[in-house]
């Protein structure tokens, strides 16, 4: 899967989006029957607490050209975060302060790793007292899942108001489809240990779960029955509950947010109403 497959998913379905509200044409017969389910459009993106997990080859960073080593852990960068898109419907329930909702989710999980100065050292080969190093200057891990959320979310209003808060306990259970793993030598005679330092890199596990506290802000009102709604949520905060979703990052909290684009289907009772 190619790096922008994310941000193509979400330039089609949030450019889609507006014109399905407008053609949507609904059977007569629906037209006086209350319908209590909304389609939901999503994208987000979640960035987690950075703690470095080192792979065992790696050594620590050479800061001057004689060979001088430096303290790993503060003298290294990294960024951990996630992106997505997905689709689910929701269902509403309780007077219609209640939602709770489930669906497919495509995600994308970034780690990078890069040291502050000159390069990395990674140890290649080792035999007797002969090690052979290779220096990197760059770490980038790419692993795509798909994954199946499950929300449940409160009105905090018992009247239908077209600005309105509301919170939200999620979870999502991610399969992971593939890893790419990239590595930037700091000399191109090295590319071709890019193989073997792959494999030396490994891949996270196959399956975790993300649970996600939020806080959200819906936009639209009840209307016709048949208008829009468009969801503003955050993350506060976000926890992984596998160490082993990054082979460069141990976080395990993190802080995200969400934009969902709702689309009733048929005339939907209001906020408050039985």
């Amino acid at each position: 899967m190619g790096y922008h497959l994310p941000y193509y998913l979400f330039l089609a379905l949030f450019g889609v989006c507006p014109l399905l509200t407008a053609q949507i044409e609904f059977p007569q017969a629906d037209r006086k029957k209350k319908h209590n389910i909304r389609i939901g459009f999503e994208a987000g993106v979640d960035s987690y607490f950075s703690d470095i997990k080192k792979p065992a080859p790696l050594r620590e960073f050479n800061s001057e050209p004689v060979g001088q080593y430096g303290s790993f852990y503060n003298e290294a960068n990294q960024t951990f975060m996630s992106t997505g898109v997905g689709i689910k419907p929701e269902f509403f329930f309780g007077k219609n302060r209640w939602g709770i909702s489930t669906g497919l989710r495509f995600s994308r999980y970034l780690t990078t790793l890069e040291p502050r100065h000159d390069a990395f050292y990674w140890m290649n080969a080792q035999e007797g007292l002969l090690t052979d190093y290779l220096t990197i200057c760059k770490f980038s891990q790419k692993s795509y899942y798909l994954g199946i959320p499950l929300e449940m979310r409160f009105f905090t209003n018992r009247r239908d108001l077209p600005f309105q808060i509301y919170f939200k306990i999620g979870s999502t259970f991610n399969c992971r489809l593939s890893t790419d793993n990239e590595v930037v030598f700091k000399e191109s005679s090295m590319e071709k240990y890019a193989g073997a330092v792959d494999e030396k890199i490994g891949k996270p596990d196959r399956f975790h779960v993300y649970i996600y506290p939020a806080i959200g802000f819906k936009i639209g009102k009840y209307g016709k029955g048949y208008s829009s709604w468009y969801n503003l949520e955050f993350h506060v905060p976000g926890i992984l509950l596998q160490s082993n979703v990054s082979s460069f990052s141990k976080s395990k909290t993190g802080l995200g947010a969400g934009f969902t684009v709702q689309i009733p289907l048929g005339r939907m009772a209001p906020i408050g109403s039985n």
